[in-house]
């Protein structure tokens, strides 16, 4: 696992422990008065890339990574994915610590993928290859006339490679 930011400290758990709280939504509310806040309002602002940041003690925390602290007493020790890969979404439930790979293997299809599918890629023959990847190296899965098929091969080897980080689409 990557480990704990360098600003997440023991005292910066305490203070965001005192200070807000987060609902079953994943949405974190300032329970005290202070500078720039008020008790009872939504804390943070989202970005242009879809997370929610909170400024906690002159440190800027994404929000997941808050909320899994404050439901799990301690700091993630490595990256926190979203299970429905919905940015926004802090839903508790929602959040699990993971690391690059498995963050990875839990992303949409890209949004240059010129078959539609995840997994998917067509060959010079006009084919469609299925295929996984591992940290270092692409794993054939097969190759297939229709580009369906090759995407229900992939999903089928993903299950059962990826397990809980797989996703299809």
């Amino acid at each position: 696992m990557i480990g704990l930011g360098k600003h997440e400290t023991e005292e910066l758990l305490a203070y965001c422990q005192e200070n807000l709280r987060a609902d079953e939504e994943g949405l974190l509310w300032w329970t005290l008065r202070g500078r720039r806040r008020s008790a009872g309002k939504p804390a943070g602002v989202i970005t242009s890339h879809g997370y929610r940041y909170i400024g906690a003690r002159g440190v800027i925390l994404p929000a997941h990574r808050v909320v899994f602290a404050l439901y799990h007493g301690r700091w993630p020790r490595g990256l926190i994915d979203h299970t429905d890969g919905d940015r926004s979404n802090n839903r508790p439930s929602n959040l699990r610590e993971t690391c690059y790979v498995g963050n990875a293997r839990n992303s949409r299809t890209y949004r240059n993928n010129k078959t539609g599918y995840k997994g998917v890629s067509q060959t010079v023959g006009g084919r469609y290859r299925a295929s996984l990847y591992t940290r270092d190296r692409r794993l054939p899965v097969g190759t297939f006339d229709t580009p369906e098929e090759a995407h229900a091969a992939y999903v089928e080897a993903s299950r059962k490679y990826y397990g809980e980080f797989a996703r299809a689409a």
